[in-house]
């Protein structure tokens, strides 16, 4: 008898002990999505935290960078039309970055009204020169090395942030094509929630031999099953998996 009671006693414990990391999980996971940001489970499992980037609500860093044409921009100068910056951070030797800028080339276009959409780069002049001109794009700045990138938190390439008029960060870093995109998409009024942005891991991924970054890359597809194969059995790893950014 004495020993079933303590059976009984240990696992009452362990139940509530398990409901106690659970409402703490819960709990950290509210607060992150009511201030905007992204979760993601630490190690031991019992709390989460914003991904990269800074917090949402915090001051902008301020900066001044070169453009194309020797001028000098601000962020300042950025916001002075009163409207939110979207600053996308790229590289000219990111293939995934280079992909998206004839993309990047018509939001600046079809959403001058409600968006300033600013490129942050870096490398020689002439080489972003082209690009941009290739490309229709303006408001290309160059960073001398990545200390924009820092200041910003901002790991990786592709990868965007929302600035409010009054110089607040406004959105967690989003990486990558779907993530640039969908944020494009809430900053712009056509999606009404902010897009969640997992944490990635950053210790996987290959670093950039140009650059030393880990740049996004398009997501690997599994081959399909052909007609008339025998179907995978439930619960066999079948789903697709995209290549982390960092």
């Amino acid at each position: 008898m004495l020993a079933l009671l303590a059976g009984q006693w240990w696992f009452l414990v362990h139940v509530l002990g398990q409901n106690g990391r659970l409402l703490v999980r819960l709990e950290a996971l509210e607060d992150s999505v009511a201030a905007g940001g992204s979760v993601e489970p630490s190690e031991n499992g019992t709390a989460l935290h914003q991904a990269e980037g800074l917090p949402v609500g915090s001051a902008a860093p301020e900066f001044a960078l070169r453009g194309l044409h020797s001028e000098t921009l601000t962020l300042d100068a950025l916001r002075s039309s009163g409207k939110q910056v979207m600053m996308l951070f790229t590289d000219p030797g990111c293939g995934p970055c280079n992909t998206k800028l004839p993309e990047v080339g018509r939001w600046q276009e079809e959403h001058a009204q409600k968006l300033t959409l600013a490129l942050i780069s870096r490398g020689e002049v002439e080489e972003n020169t082209t690009k941009a001109s290739e490309h229709s794009l303006r408001n290309v700045l160059l960073q001398k090395d990545w200390e924009v990138s820092e200041s910003y938190e901002v790991r990786g390439t592709p990868s965007a942030v929302l600035i409010s008029p009054d110089g607040k960060v406004a959105s967690p870093v989003a990486g990558g094509a779907e993530g640039i995109r969908a944020l494009l998409s809430y900053a712009v009024g056509e999606r009404a929630q902010l897009p969640m942005q997992p944490q990635q891991p950053q210790t996987q991924g290959q670093p950039c031999p140009n650059c030393g970054k880990v740049h996004a890359a398009a997501p690997t597809v599994p081959a399909a099953q052909k007609v008339g194969e025998e179907a995978p059995e439930v619960g066999s790893c079948q789903t697709s998996k995209a290549t982390p950014w960092s």
